[in-house]
Order: structure tokens, then sequence, then C-alpha cells
């Protein structure tokens, strides 16, 4: 509608002005029963869409309000996909009463543990496309690692941060200075929590652990003859 904007305000409730207030599920663009999967793909899109790439397509609105948008995809996804905000909100948009997610903080317990995956993995493109890398490689090692980790566009901040494996391990384990790496049990446990999380199909997680280790487990032996 002429002179509509895109973006009115987040609200469970219709404004006070009688303007429409849109709501969360409206942002992403889902049904009010989506689940963790499809809200996390709604949000992978609507990034990707904002992206550079697509940048022409807002050239019409500005950019204060698609930076709002912007603001309003990432409000709305950290709300929905924390169950425990989630079910606040609901009941906000229930009671047709503002929502705060400030009000009171969500006990830590009932908060979902830290992501398991990067965002990028739920593409089944990029999936597909990890998958193929595996399937071609013809030696496991560190720079497999990297090659599926730079295809998801995942940085080693990220993995730090959501796997508290330091970039300066990431970069060892990937350049296979194994000099650098901890005892092989550690370095399993780094591995199989960065391969989950970049999406590797667990039929493939194990292979690759044992192909790694294999090299890792050579590499230690024909150094342990040199020093003795």
């Amino acid at each position: 509608m002429e002179g509509e904007s895109l973006f009115a305000p987040i609200s469970p409730s219709p404004g006070g002005n009688g303007e429409r207030h849109i709501n969360y599920y409206e942002i992403l663009e889902i049904p009010r029963g989506a689940d963790r999967t499809e809200i996390r793909a709604a949000y992978i899109r609507l990034k990707s869409n904002l992206s550079a790439h697509n940048g022409a397509r807002y050239s019409l609105i500005g950019s204060d309000e698609s930076d709002h948008f912007v603001e309003q995809i990432e409000e709305a996804y950290k709300t929905l996909e924390d169950e425990a905000l989630r079910l606040r909100y609901d009941q906000a948009l229930d009671a047709g009463v503002p929502f705060n997610p400030l009000e009171s903080k969500p006990n830590n317990k009932s908060r979902p543990k830290i992501r398991k995956f990067a965002l990028k993995s739920l593409d089944s493109v990029l999936k597909q496309s990890v998958e193929e890398l595996i399937e071609d490689a013809t030696e496991i090692n560190g720079e497999l690692f990297f090659n599926i980790r730079q295809l998801l566009g995942v940085s080693p901040e990220e993995v730090q941060s959501h796997l508290k494996i330091s970039p300066w391990y990431l970069k060892a384990i990937e350049e296979d200075q194994f000099a650098e790496l901890p005892p092989p049990v550690y370095v399993r446990g780094f591995l199989k929590s960065l391969l989950e999380y970049l999406g590797v199909s667990s039929d493939k997680v194990g292979r690759l652990l044992d192909g790694y280790l294999r090299i890792y487990s050579a590499w230690s032996q024909k150094n342990s003859k040199k020093r003795s």
C-alpha cells in the first residue's frame, strides 16, 4: 500500500494509534507453530536476501529502514530460537500485551545449550557441497577441515565463540602442525565438536576422526623414534 512502511514496529498487540504492528513470526515469514529448524532456515534465508549480493532490491527503501529491518530479523530470531524466551513471547502475544525480553531473565537451566551447528550448515546446497567435498577427498588431513569451514564461511572467531576452541589450536589442526597439538584424546574431542558444528553427517564424522588421528599417530611415532 502506498505510503505504508514495509517495516512496522514489532509488538504482540496492535498499536494504540491504530497502526498494525507485525510480530516476530511475520518478520521471519513463518507460521506460529514453526519448529526450531524452520526458524533457523527462515533466518538464514532472510539474512541471505539482505546480503551484499542482493542489496539492490532494497535500494528503494533507504538505509535507515533497511538497518531497522535487519535489527528486527535479529531480534525475532534470538527470541523465537530461545525456547524460554519464545514461551514468554507467545504468552505476551496471546495476552495482547507488549513483550520486553529484558523484564526478567529466564533461569539458565531452562535455556537451550549452545548451538551445536553453524547456521549455514542448514543450507541444503552447502550441505551437499560439504558431503561432496568429503567424498572427493583423497586424503583426510587438516586441509580438508579448513576447506569445509571455508566453504561454510565459518570464521575461527565463530568456532571459538560456540565451541571454545582457540583459533591457535584450530590453525594447528588445519595446518597439520602436530607439534603444537595436545594429546590425541583432546584432538579427537576438538574435531568431533568441530565436525558436528559444521554439519558433517554422523556417518562421516567417525571416518574423518579416525583418518586424521591416524596421520597424527603416525607423525607421533615417527618423531618419538627420532627422540629416542
